[in-house]
């Protein structure tokens, strides 16, 4: 059975198409408690999305945060450090993308900074290549992470 927030959001998608003039401008459901009804809403659509993440190249050595998503380096200037987590000011859900790469006989590198840090999935660090991880603060004193390499 579906809630009666979900049967008028169906009833909204025709608001929401291509053919809108405004692309700037979505319709939302919001529950009106003076009416006690679902009614839509028209608002900005950059202020519903959080922002794009940003790409940074900070100074070594490299201490990742949760406030707000980055980018961490890239894929021609990865960082090659050991990696600080520090989850002061953290926000739940943030994840971080951060581009890593030691010499092939290096060792992966050591991740601090959080009493409880688990890899999520089956990926490992692979030296000698472009490794991506993503990073996720989920509770204090916890962050999950998965690893990707290049293609």
């Amino acid at each position: 059975m579906s809630t009666p927030k979900q049967d008028f959001t169906e009833k909204l998608d025709w608001f929401n198409d291509d053919t809108a003039a405004d692309l700037d401008l979505i319709y939302v459901v919001d529950y009106d408690d003076k009416r006690k009804r679902y009614t839509p809403k028209k608002k900005k659509l950059n202020s519903l999305v959080s922002p794009a993440r940003e790409q940074v190249f900070p100074r070594i050595p490299f201490v990742g945060t949760f406030e707000k998503e980055y980018v961490w380096y890239s894929a021609s200037t990865p960082l090659s450090n050991d990696i600080a987590l520090d989850q002061t000011g953290a926000v739940l859900g943030i994840v971080q993308k951060l581009y890593h790469e030691v010499g092939l006989l290096d060792p992966a590198p050591v991740i601090s900074g959080v009493p409880d840090i688990q890899i999520m999935g089956t990926g490992t660090y692979t030296s000698g290549v472009l490794n991506v991880i993503y990073f996720e603060w989920t509770e204090t004193d916890r962050i999950e992470y998965w690893i990707t390499q290049e293609g």
